[in-house]
């Protein structure tokens, strides 16, 4: 039944067989890729998400992060939004237009992060990630994956898993 240009797997799975159904859905359900060369962004803003989406998550990305001796003693996530206004004076009017007419322009969201540190007396002092080193932001963008990929069970396969993190 599977024809030369077809996968035994994915017609397995279009026919409803339950053996091969259960097997194809593993892959997009329990089966997560992380690329961490240098032209991936997505990792820090996943991680900032969690403090809306998934707070106690995020607390536990903190505890990670604490306990990774980094110095760090806590996160702070500041989302600002920025009127429209800014967006239309900053873009060129043709792209602004076209965004408009797609109908899904809505006020866009500015995220900052601070990651605090203790100072002398226990006094704690924040510094903007941006000034961290790459190791650090590396680990505290990545903590959020990870504990997403513990909590739900998923295999978890790593390009580049060396990039910007100490090997110790």
């Amino acid at each position: 039944m599977t024809r030369d240009n077809a996968l035994f797997l994915s017609t397995g799975a279009q026919l409803n067989h339950p053996q091969l159904f259960a097997v194809y859905g593993w892959f997009p359900n329990q089966l997560r890729f992380i690329a961490l060369d240098a032209d991936r962004q997505f990792l820090p803003s996943y991680t900032n998400g969690l403090h809306k989406t998934r707070p106690d998550l995020f607390q536990k990305v903190i505890e990670m992060i604490r306990e990774a001796d980094f110095g760090i003693a806590g996160v702070d996530v500041h989302e600002k939004t920025i009127p429209l206004e800014e967006v239309r004076r900053d873009l060129p009017p043709a792209l602004f237009s076209q965004l408009e007419a797609s109908g899904k322009l809505t006020d866009p969201t500015s995220t900052t992060v601070q990651l605090k540190h203790t100072g002398k007396g226990d006094k704690l002092v924040s510094m903007d990630a941006s000034e961290e080193s790459a190791g650090t932001r590396r680990f505290y963008a990545l903590c959020g994956p990870w504990l997403d990929i513990l909590e739900g069970g998923y295999t978890v396969c790593i390009d580049e898993l060396e990039n910007s993190l100490h090997p110790l």
